[in-house]
């Protein structure tokens, strides 16, 4: 396990808090509910988000280590304002299956950062009935589901999106 032992949270010359990650074990090629069932116990298992494992196959086989990035804002903001911090960095957003490995490794990383509560999303969206959806895990006293919220939601401070990669 990644445990983070004490995660620092600094503040970026752009605005974003970001907690940097590195060597996040990642198992590819897991099956997409047994990552959910790791990463989050308690995702129903009617939930949208078990159904849409195709969209996001692995593109390789075993375990990588990846350095992730979970950044954020001390304010509500649009997924919209957040593509384009994604989109400055000229970092790739994470997928699910590198959100689920974060869980997985810290399962509760929203004590650890002083929050009952927190989110984590992937700007790696999917269609689903024409609206455009973001996946996300939910952190939240001994619980963590994973599902999805339509793109044009707004968000809080307690939503935090990653990319792969350091940010500066």
């Amino acid at each position: 396990m990644l445990l983070l032992p004490h995660p620092k949270i600094e503040r970026t010359d752009s605005g974003l808090y970001v907690i940097r990650l590195s060597n996040v074990p990642v198992i590819n090629d897991r099956d997409w509910n047994q990552a959910i069932d790791a990463a989050a116990p308690q995702t129903p298992q009617c939930s949208l988000i078990r159904k849409i494992g195709h969209l996001y196959s692995p593109c390789r086989s075993g375990v990588s280590q990846v350095t992730l990035s979970i950044l954020g804002f001390d304010r509500e903001f649009e997924s919209q304002e957040a593509q384009r911090h994604i989109h400055k960095l000229k970092l790739p957003a994470a997928n699910p299956r590198q959100i689920f490995a974060i869980a997985e490794q810290n399962p509760t990383l929203h004590r650890m950062l002083g929050q009952e509560h927190m989110a984590l999303l992937s700007f790696k969206t999917f269609k689903y009935k024409r609206s455009l959806c973001v996946p996300d895990l939910w952190f939240g006293g001994n619980d963590r589901e994973a599902g999805s919220h339509l793109f044009y939601n707004g968000w809080n401070k307690r939503c935090w999106f990653v990319v792969v990669g350091n940010v500066r």
